[in-house]
């Protein structure tokens, strides 16, 4: 399967949309500040957890790469490639107009994310972030 019929087959921006509305800042209940930013790695271990037949079927691992496939990339990676793109060309799925990205510079700043019992490291480059954004 090509990853593009992974993606409309499965709806992954709409799942992605209910996972970053589903987001709150308690110290922000009211969300003044709008809602708060995950990480792709973030999105790729909750969209793992609730849907594992996505990166099952694009054959990636979570995060990192999976032994002999250096240049594969991961599902973290593949997510924040499709809503690049996407939010690069608008006019393709206006739902992507809901979704604001950011980065994190990797600067002095180096993170780890868990799954389970697995931890992934953050690399150097700058780390996508995205969020839902009611108003645009």
């Amino acid at each position: 399967m090509t990853s593009g019929n992974t993606w409309q087959r499965h709806d992954v921006l709409g799942r992605v949309l209910v996972i970053l509305r589903g987001q709150r800042n308690p110290r922000d209940p009211d969300l003044r500040d709008g809602y708060p930013f995950l990480s792709s790695y973030q999105l790729a271990i909750i969209l793992d957890d609730s849907h594992p037949e996505i990166r099952q079927e694009l054959g990636l691992p979570v995060a990192g790469s999976a032994p002999g496939q250096q240049n594969r990339g991961s599902l973290a990676q593949y997510l924040a490639g499709q809503l690049s793109s996407l939010l690069a060309n608008r006019h393709r799925d206006e739902r992507i107009n809901h979704i604001e990205r950011a980065f994190l510079s990797g600067h002095h700043c180096k993170m780890s994310f868990k799954n389970n019992e697995e931890v992934f490291e953050s690399t150097s480059y700058p780390l996508s972030m995205f969020r839902y954004w009611p108003q645009r």
